[in-house]
């Protein structure tokens, strides 16, 4: 029987291209030496050097004394949870975190790949992107094409056709160290990948996976339906769900700008959202998004910073990343800045932006140093900059003219006149096509008849670890149902490979 793997992102390809026969082993006869961790060198030299399977980094991942090790010593400025396995992979691709975010020869790679048809597992990719990438092929009004990556170049690179190849065949000339790649080069680079690893005809694209469930034999079956409404099924032995936090893997509805006239319909949700993550809100169950939709003509677009002979004003809401970025594009166009945020006077390095080295991530360090200097001195009611930080602050109203009452940390309302609101508190993404009795980690649900409200199949980034019993040990979710990517907790393509390792693992049986 054949392995299903639902969702067609960058997790399901380097899953596909490690099941198509493609083995990992520990190589410490490079140019630059043995890992510089001698302790480490000494736990992988010559026992997952190969040849075979059972001497790969595939079993590797599964060696809990390296586990163990690697967990008590190694981290990463990204996030303080990685999973140990994928933060073994990390390291053994590139030591030095700085030299990760440079070039391809600058990460002196400790991996050496192995084809080795005789251990290809047959398998299906089935992703409802019309390209291989997942996310990276659909854009939206918080990450265009031509918005920067998060990651540096070689970050995005998979196992087989590196980031800096693919840059330099396409444009001619070398990348050049330390770039931050547009969404849309990502995007390509994706959509080519599986052709040039020669997987490709194990991909199923614009195909939405409606059903997998468990037959009466015990064995799995995966429902899905075509581009062209075709229905079909496949029968299978294993399910990977490689769907992500970032995409409902069904129908999606359309969730472009709306007027700011429209602001009254929609009032009742944001209040609902305020700066948080709230299960109940509509806009989440039909979006399986947290971004409304909800904005006048964005203000990088606009043809003046002046409306009426006043400065335009956006509501940014949120406290991570994307927020930054979005205030970083206002910052740009002139426009006055409102930031809602979370904040922890007590500890501050629970706000995600502070992780970030303003050497490799300068516009993410002034937006946290504007955050904490708000925090730090309170709400000025007289406008002195462009910036104007509300931390721990909820909206509590939105007028049609686009006036929006805010509930300051301190109880008191002030009142705000906006021409666009940007809500980034992240995403979520949905297992409802999962049945429900493979997701036991629901408490209280009825295996049989399936949820009433379709928010009980939203997952983020923490589902999984904390509902599922060893599940960061084991990334199994039901018997022979497992999980990587970003729903595994570590949404960063370059925390995915030892995911993938250890899933493949349990698929070949050599655990």
């Amino acid at each position: 029987m054949t392995v299903v793997v639902v969702g067609n992102g960058p997790s399901a390809m380097i899953l596909s291209f490690i099941l198509s026969g493609n083995i990992p082993f520990y190589d410490p006869n490079t140019a630059h030496g043995p890992h510089p961790d001698c302790a480490l060198h000494h736990m992988l030299a010559g026992k997952y050097e190969g040849p075979d399977l059972a001497h790969s980094l595939i079993r590797a991942v599964h060696d809990s004394a390296i586990l163990s090790y690697i967990a008590s010593g190694y981290n990463s400025f990204y996030s303080s949870s990685m999973l140990p396995v994928n933060l073994l992979l990390d390291t053994l691709i590139s030591s030095d975190e700085v030299d990760f975010s440079s070039t391809a020869d600058a990460k002196q790679t400790r991996v050496r790949w192995v084809y080795m048809p005789e251990l290809a597992v047959d398998h299906r990719v089935i992703g409802s992107s019309s390209q291989p990438g997942g996310q990276w092929a659909q854009m939206s009004d918080a990450d265009g094409p031509d918005e920067l990556s998060l990651s540096y170049a070689e970050m995005v690179s998979l196992p087989g056709y590196s980031f800096s190849k693919y840059y330099k065949e396409t444009y001619g000339v070398p990348l050049p160290e330390f770039t931050r790649p547009l969404r849309k080069d990502v995007a390509q680079f994706y959509a080519q990948y599986p052709k040039r690893v020669g997987i490709d005809q194990y991909f199923e694209n614009s195909a939405i996976v409606t059903c997998v469930d468990r037959k009466s034999d015990d064995s799995l079956c995966v429902c899905f339906v075509r581009s062209n409404g075709e229905s079909k099924s496949i029968a299978c032995s294993q399910v990977v769900l490689a769907s992500g936090v970032f995409e409902k893997p069904c129908e999606n509805k359309d969730s472009s700008s709306t007027p700011l006239s429209s602001f009254s319909q929609v009032s009742r949700l944001i209040t609902s959202a305020g700066t948080g993550t709230n299960a109940d809100n509509k806009l989440l169950q039909d979006n399986y998004t947290i971004v409304p939709p909800l904005s006048t003509p964005p203000c990088e677009d606009d043809d003046s910073s002046t409306l009426s002979g006043r400065r335009t004003a956006t509501l940014v809401i949120g406290s991570g990343v994307s927020a930054a970025e979005a205030i970083d594009k206002c910052q740009h166009s002139s426009s006055v800045i409102y930031h809602i945020y979370k904040w922890d006077a007590k500890d501050k390095s629970k706000c995600p932006l502070r992780r970030y080295p303003e050497e490799l991530y300068p516009e993410y360090a002034a937006v946290y140093r504007a955050m904490a200097q708000y925090s730090d001195k309170g709400f000025k009611s007289s406008l002195s900059s462009d910036y104007v930080g509300l931390r721990n602050s909820r909206v509590v109203d939105i007028a049609p003219d686009g006036v929006v009452d805010i509930e300051l940390e301190s109880g008191m309302v002030r009142s705000f006149k906006v021409n666009d609101i940007r809500v980034r508190t992240g995403r979520v993404g949905s297992l409802e096509f999962v049945t429900p009795k493979l997701l036991n980690w629901v408490s209280g649900h009825d295996s049989d008849h399936g949820y009433e409200d379709s928010s009980a199949y939203l997952v983020n980034k923490k589902t999984l670890r904390q509902k599922v019993p060893g599940f960061e040990h084991s990334l199994t979710v039901n018997d022979n149902v497992y999980a990587v990517g970003s729903v595994t907790g570590d949404t960063l393509i370059r925390f995915m490979l030892g995911g993938c390792l250890s899933v493949t693992g349990s698929i070949m049986n050599v655990v």
